[in-house]
């Protein structure tokens, strides 16, 4: 059930190079930022080539997530976003690089982690966090299925914090399961990845991709604490 909200919002570290007018403490829109970059996010940082940016992987068909990235990262830091190519939308930024890194924000999709703050934010924090994710990289999955959403990583690591911040904001978490699947390009190889379940109150999540929260709030039934197959 339900655990008393006794978080608070992070106090966020400055670093040298960003403006005064990058937030100096989380909300729930930087929340929901964060969780997307972790999910479907990169940074590179390259000095050599004199190149620092900020990379979300958005499909161009998602028109409704990069307008929602690209008034965040105005709204939240004053940067606008560039689209490279049909798969990506871009902050060209060292600043927000290096603000990221100083935040624990960093690594690639073997080594990222929810940074150890995320579990002590409020709520509505870490309910956007999770949303974020979800929107970057998850799956609604068909009503009646049990769990409500699977997310998908190559990362047990990266899945357990995910089921650790599901659990203290009253959620369901169940994994992770490893499975194989074909690889895209090589007939021979198969890919190994991992997949954990969320359920429960899953309408809370912060999910702000129509594709999946109209399936979020069309369910019939989820499992409580209170209540099997729907009977209290």
């Amino acid at each position: 059930r339900d655990l008393p909200d006794l978080g608070v919002s992070r106090q966020l570290t400055r670093t040298a190079l960003p403006p005064e007018h990058f937030p100096t403490s989380t909300n729930p829109e930087l929340a929901w930022l964060f969780g997307f970059w972790i999910g479907d996010g990169c940074t590179r940082d390259d000095d050599a080539h004199r190149t620092w940016r900020v990379e979300f992987a958005v499909p161009e068909g998602d028109v409704e997530v990069r307008d929602e990235i690209a008034r965040v990262v105005t709204e939240q830091f004053g940067l606008s976003i560039k689209t490279p190519d049909k798969w990506r939308v871009a902050v060209n930024s060292r600043a927000l690089v290096v603000w990221l890194a100083a935040n624990d924000l960093i690594g690639g999709s073997h080594t990222k982690r929810i940074p150890g703050w995320a579990f002590a934010l409020p709520l509505d924090e870490r309910l956007a966090l999770l949303g974020g994710y979800v929107d970057a990289d998850g799956y609604i999955l068909p009503d009646g299925s049990g769990n409500a959403v699977s997310l998908t990583s190559t990362s047990t690591a990266l899945l357990g914090d995910a089921m650790e911040l599901a659990a203290v904001s009253g959620l369901r978490p169940t994994g992770p399961y490893r499975f194989e699947s074909a690889h895209p390009h090589d007939a021979h190889r198969t890919i190994v990845g991992y997949r954990c379940g969320i359920g429960g109150d899953v309408e809370r999540l912060d999910v702000r991709n129509r594709r999946r929260s109209e399936r979020l709030g069309g369910r019939a039934y989820r499992h409580s604490d209170r209540s099997a197959a729907g009977v209290e």
